[in-house]
């Protein structure tokens, strides 16, 4: 049977068992296609979900269009990725972040400290102000350096004490200022060190 495409208006030849199942309306595929496109979107299709929802930005107060479905999600607050940057920047920081376990902020404090500060002082004095893996010497070049990780010190200070806060914890802790578990090292070295350093004969 002969018949015109409803796209292109194009003849083109369709089986009489098509017609009779009220197919054979098209001359390809890619007409098809566009027929969907044009009478199948929107509240027509299928995966319908209702549309898009004006918006306020959480950031800069602009308005804008965003899908239903990311609003059920609870996203779709932002309008675009530099205003999501801004929010991520002020809501997911220090214990907020999702790859917050503490220890950061926690070592950065022990660092300050006057106790902290004499176990370097004491790592230095017994490497005679010497990196020991490369000899150097120049003095704010140094770092001391953990041998077992400050980090892995205040988990296992943490998990022993679990009574105490976790800075008692810390400063009671005898292996953190333990000069044997530290070594001497300059900053390029330092940088060097993945995770543990072998001890050396001191």
């Amino acid at each position: 049977m002969i018949k015109k495409c409803l796209i292109c208006n194009s003849e083109f030849v369709a089986k009489n068992s098509f017609v009779k199942k009220g197919d054979g309306k098209f001359c390809s595929r890619k007409c098809y296609g566009k027929w969907r496109a044009l009478y199948f979107r929107g509240n027509k299709n299928s995966a319908w979900r209702g549309g898009k929802i004006e918006q306020t930005c959480k950031i800069c107060g602009k308005q804008f269009l965003s899908d239903r479905r990311f609003i059920l999600k609870g996203y779709g607050f932002l309008c675009s990725k530099k205003c999501r940057h801004k929010w991520q920047s002020k809501t997911y920081r220090g214990k907020n972040h999702i790859k917050w376990l503490g220890k950061t902020s926690i070592a950065t404090q022990i660092r300050a400290t006057a106790q902290y500060k004499e176990w370097r002082q004491n790592v230095f004095i017994r490497d005679r102000f010497t990196c020991r893996k490369c000899n150097d010497n120049r003095g704010g070049n140094l770092q001391a350096h953990h041998i077992r990780l400050l980090s892995v010190l205040i988990k296992e200070a943490k998990n022993l004490m679990p009574l105490f806060d976790i800075e008692t914890a810390i400063m009671a802790y005898t292996p953190i200022w333990n000069i044997s578990n530290g070594i001497t090292l300059c900053e390029k070295c330092h940088k060097k060190t993945k995770h543990v350093v072998k001890n050396p004969n001191l």
